[in-house]
């Protein structure tokens, strides 16, 4: 099978946050053809460019061709194809897509990895979380996270870490970084490990 097959882009879902594979492309100056298949929460589409930018080689293929497009003046056309009430779900598609699709720049068959269920009103308060878990859901680093909280680096990586308490301004500077990031309203209260000053 062709990788630019014809798949329906996904609509959004009632701002829940849930699992979602998407698909990153040339765009259609180029072809339009599929080259990577993933899936995640949040911002987790975007992270693939990031690591582009930062010269992250985790994935060679992926990277060179998102800088190839870069160097032709082009972007990056970024699918969400399908939500997910579970990561099983999820992780079953994206392993179908990969394998149909097939001459993608995917190192693995997909399904690796672990993401969280939706994150809803509901559930929300269900199984509190904990920082680190909303930082790998927003696909940052806590370089990244400390620089757009205006929080110090250390605080930042204490709070994460859950390695001892921390300034409560700063904590919910943290956590509103990630609840912008990921469209969710957490409280501090709902955060396991964070100690407050």
């Amino acid at each position: 099978m062709e990788s630019n097959a014809s798949i329906a882009v996904a609509s959004a879902q009632s701002k829940r946050k849930c699992p979602y594979v998407y698909a990153l492309a040339y765009p259609e100056s180029m072809g339009g053809r599929l080259f990577y298949v993933g899936r995640g929460i949040g911002h987790r589409i975007n992270a693939h460019e990031r690591e582009a930018r930062k010269g992250e080689m985790h994935n060679p293929y992926k990277v060179n061709v998102i800088r190839k497009l870069w160097v032709n003046g082009e972007q990056v056309v970024r699918k969400k194809l399908a939500f997910f009430d579970t990561d099983e779900e999820a992780a079953l598609y994206e392993i179908a897509l990969i394998f149909f699709l097939g001459s993608l720049t995917n190192l693995t068959a997909g399904g690796d990895g672990r993401i969280r269920g939706c994150i809803t009103e509901k559930t929300k308060g269900e199984g509190d979380t904990n920082l680190q878990q909303l930082l790998d859901d927003a696909a940052i680093t806590v370089s990244e996270l400390s620089r757009r909280a205006n929080v110090d680096y250390r605080t930042a990586k204490k709070a994460v870490e859950s390695t001892g308490p921390i300034q409560r301004a700063k904590a919910l500077a943290l956590l509103h970084v990630l609840n912008e990031l990921l469209g969710t309203s957490y409280k501090l209260e709902d955060i396991d490990g964070l100690e407050i000053d």
